[in-house]
Order: structure tokens, then C-alpha cells, then sequence
């Protein structure tokens, strides 16, 4: 038979007192005599699994696939599971069982607001569908536990996280207090004897324990979820403040250089003045190269895409190779280039042009002379591939996993940064970097473009 309540249940009478509780089910002595705890354990196993899937599949969701928090999506998903608590009530000692309240405590507590009433609309929803003479009471419930969650979630997040469970555990013995408001008021309207009024006495002090155990384990998972997350910030913050001491540190090494020279030539400047006109071409030399360096700076920092335009990658990469020439036959390296025809980008042709040279510098610079270094353009697979190859040293697995990280150079003089801003540079107009190398062999870097239309990535901001 279906109970006033809208659940489906199957109470039998037995020839001794009855107590017709408020929610629509009917207790007795038998009701509460069979054994079912086998039932019980598989239906609280089932419904603990209800509420702790989304908390784990969001935790999930959170460190593997992207990087920030989508508290409406955790809000849809606690939603989903108190549905399905409702949709599949357990029956047990003549008393329905559901934990569709937790999944609202956590969402409202520790997704926030929106993502709280995303819940407890759902609620609401699945009330109305079940239907049954206690619907009205129903609505109030959750209501009012929502309108007291509500306010909580405006500075629960600011407690300990003692706290924070100790108040969870708390707000989860709402239900069973009010079932025992319930019974209170029933039992002063039809009074009945007494080993029966104890009956349901016990059954809402177990479902009390089920609920408190329920968000104690839910409310753990979210704590630590929030631990890792606050864990990952600081890290994240700790990395941010390394680099920011490391690339103050190293502007001042770099450009302290210059400016000591400058300093003693004007220093030779005063006490002869005669040669001053000498100093002033090595003073302009030095000051150039300071402010050379703090460009390389500020292009590591960000990279900006000024004009884009439709370039002709084949014509400036013979350009390229023609200006990289002259380096090459100072080193003693021969420079080549096998350039594929009428390959078209959509880019910022003066970051590309500087990366590339950047690129082709290194390569020269690392290759003994007698050596080579080749410039390769072709169509790979719908790309755009250009292909940067040495016989320099090369470099061994070590320096390969350090190669791009700033301030990291196989080269006794500078920066560190040149192999860095390179890849930022081609990253931000939307291609890649990649490096092959062997010790005594040399080195091949391949940079990729999509020769279909992509718009470049704006640089981050920081």
C-alpha cells in the first residue's frame, strides 16, 4: 500500500496496539521485531556511496582536469545526489530512511550560496513529485533548514576546521530532532502504551546516528578537499615569491655589470678629461646592453602581442637565415636553410622573428667551428613545421628537462633567459617548442604551428 506520505510501504496490522505516526506509517510491536540488519547495512552502504560519489568525483574533477574551482558545478552535482536519496528510500523496521539533507549542509556550507539553493531546489522538485498529505511540512523543512544554512555560509568558511565539522555534525541532528518534535506532539494527542511509544523512540535515535555519521565522513572529505586546495595556493604563492627574488636577484647581477663600467669610465672622464670623447662610445656600448637586458626581462615577463598580420613564414625564414649568416662565418659554422614555398601565418611576424633568431643564435653559439647549423621549413600532418639543427655538444637528459626554465643556460655568459623567452613567445602565438639532443651529436628543435586558422593565446596575465 502507499502511505500518506507518497512512499510505497507494506506495514502489516498485528491484534495489538498501533501507533499512526504523523509521517503516514503505522508501528507496532512486530513492526519492529524482524531482522533486517544485513538490509539495513547494504541500504546505508548504498546511500553513503550516494552522497560521497559527487564529493569525490568533484574532488577529482578539481585536481585533475582543471585548475580552478566550479562551485555550481559541485552545487548540480549535491543536487543529483539528494534526488537519488529520495528517489530510493530504504524501508527499514517500519521506518523510511534518506540522507537527502547532508548533500544540502555541504553545498551550502562549502560551495556557497548559489550552489546551496541549486540543492534544495532539487529537493523541493523531487517533494513534489512524491507527493502525500505531508507535503506542506515538507516545504517548511526545507525551508527552513535552507534559510538557516544560508546564513551560516556567510562566515563558516572563516572558522577551524574543528570547527567547521563539529558545526556540520551538529546542523545533521536537525532531522531527528525533528522527528522527535513530531512524536512529542503525536504521542500528547493519542496517547499509547508505553514499551510502544519507545519503538520509534529508538528508530529516530538510530536514523540520528546514521545522519551524524554520514556528514562526519562528508564533512572530513570537503575539509581535506579544502586542505589540498589551500595546501596547492600556498605552494603556488611560495613558487611565485622564488621567482620574483630570483628575477629581482638576477636583474640586479646583470645590469650591475654595465653600469660599473659606465661608472669608471666617467670616472677616468673626470680625472682626464681629455680622453672623455673616447669614453663615450664605450659608455653608449655598455648602457645599450643594460637596456638590452632589461628587455629580455620584460619580454620573459610578457610577451605582447603587438600587430597581427598574414606572413609569409617561407620569405621571412630565408631572411632569417641570410642575417644569421654573418654570426656564422665569424664562429666559423655554416648556416643553411631548406625553406618549403608559400607557407602562410596568421601571427605577430616581430615576436616570431625574435624568437627565431634567439633560437638560431643558441644554435650557433653552441657549435664548435667547422660546424653546422641548418634552417628547415615544411608541411607536416596540417602544420606549419620549422626545424632549428646543430652539431654542437648537444646536451644530456639533465639539461634537457632544465632547458626553458629561466635563468638556466649551458653558456657561461648570460642571462638564462633567451631559451625561456623563446617558448613563452611561440606558446603565446599559439604553436609549440619541443628539443631533441644527443651528447657529441647536437641539437634539433622543432617548432610546431597549425597552419589552420587559430587565433594566438593573449599572454597571462600575472
Amino acid at each position: 500500500m502507499k502511505n500518506k506520505n507518497g512512499y510505497h510501504a507494506s506495514a502489516a496490522r498485528v491484534d495489538q496496539d498501533l501507533i499512526d505516526f504523523p509521517n503516514g506509517m503505522v508501528y507496532s510491536e512486530s513492526t519492529f521485531c524482524h531482522k533486517g540488519m544485513p538490509v539495513l547495512t547494504e541500504k546505508l552502504l548504498l546511500h553513503l556511496l550516494m552522497i560521497l560519489a559527487p564529493i569525490l568525483g568533484y574532488g577529482f574533477y578539481q585536481d585533475h582536469l582543471r585548475a580552478s574551482r566550479s562551485p555550481y558545478l559541485y552545487g548540480v552535482l549535491l543536487g543529483i545526489s539528494s534526488l537519488v536519496c529520495m528517489a530510493f528510500p530504504f524501508y527499514y523496521l517500519g521506518f523510511y530512511w534518506d540522507l537527502r539533507n547532508i548533500p544540502m549542509v555541504i553545498a551550502f556550507l562549502y560551495a556557497g550560496q548559489g550552489p546551496g539553493f541549486i540543492t534544495m531546489g532539487a529537493i523541493l522538485l523531487m517533494r513534489t513529485v512524491i507527493g502525500g498529505d505531508q507535503l506542506l511540512f515538507g516545504y517548511v523543512n526545507c525551508l527552513l533548514s535552507g534559510g538557516f544554512l544560508y546564513l551560516m555560509s556567510r562566515s563558516f568558511l572563516g572558522l577551524s576546521s574543528r570547527k567547521r565539522v563539529n558545526i556540520v555534525v551538529l546542523i545533521s541532528l536537525w532531522p531527528m530532532l525533528v522527528s522527535l518534535l513530531m512524536l512529542v506532539i503525536h504521542l500528547s494527542i493519542q496517547p499509547v502504551k508505553e514499551s510502544l511509544a519507545l519503538l520509534p523512540l529508538s528508530n529516530i535515535v538510530m536514523f540520528g546516528f546514521i545522519y551524524i555519521v554520514a556528514a562526519w565522513i562528508g564533512a572530513k572529505l570537503n575539509e581535506t578537499m579544502l586542505e589540498h586546495r589551500q595546501m596547492k595556493e600556498k605552494i603556488r604563492r611560495a613558487e611565485k615569491l622564488n621567482t620574483l627574488s630570483d628575477l629581482a636577484a638576477s636583474i640586479v647581477h646583470e645590469v650591475r655589470n654595465p653600469l660599473t663600467v659606465v661608472k669608471g669610465f666617467m670616472q677616468l672622464s673626470q680625472r682626464r678629461a681629455e680622453d672623455a670623447p673616447n669614453y663615450v662610445p664605450l659608455i653608449l656600448e655598455e648602457l645599450n646592453r643594460a637596456e638590452s637586458i632589461l628587455n629580455d626581462f620584460l619580454s620573459f615577463a610578457r610577451p605582447e602581442l603587438k600587430k597581427l598580420e598574414s606572413l609569409d613564414l617561407s620569405r621571412m625564414l630565408d631572411h632569417t637565415a641570410v642575417l644569421l649568416t654573418p654570426l656564422g662565418l665569424k664562429a666559423g659554422v655554416m648556416v643553411t636553410a631548406d625553406i618549403e614555398e608559400g607557407i602562410v601565418l596568421t601571427t605577430d611576424k616581430s615576436l616570431l622573428q625574435q624568437a627565431i633568431v634567439n633560437l638560431m643564435k643558441n644554435a650557433v653559439e653552441a657549435t664548435a667551428s667547422g660546424g653546422q647549423v641548418s634552417l628547415q621549413l615544411k608541411r607536416e600532418g596540417g602544420e606549419a613545421r620549422i626545424h632549428i639543427a646543430d652539431t654542437g655538444a648537444g646536451m644530456n637528459e639533465a639539461q634537457l628537462k632544465r632547458l626553458g626554465t629561466p635563468y638556466y643556460s649551458t653558456k657561461d655568459r648570460g642571462t638564462g633567459l633567451g631559451t625561456s623567452i623563446a617558448l613563452r613567445t611561440i606558446e603565446t602565438l599559439g604553436g609549440s617548442l619541443s628539443y631533441e639532443s644527443k651528447v657529441h651529436v647536437g641539437t634539433r628543435v622543432t617548432i610546431r604551428f597549425p597552419l589552420a586558422a587559430k587565433t594566438p593565446n593573449p599572454p597571462l596575465p600575472e
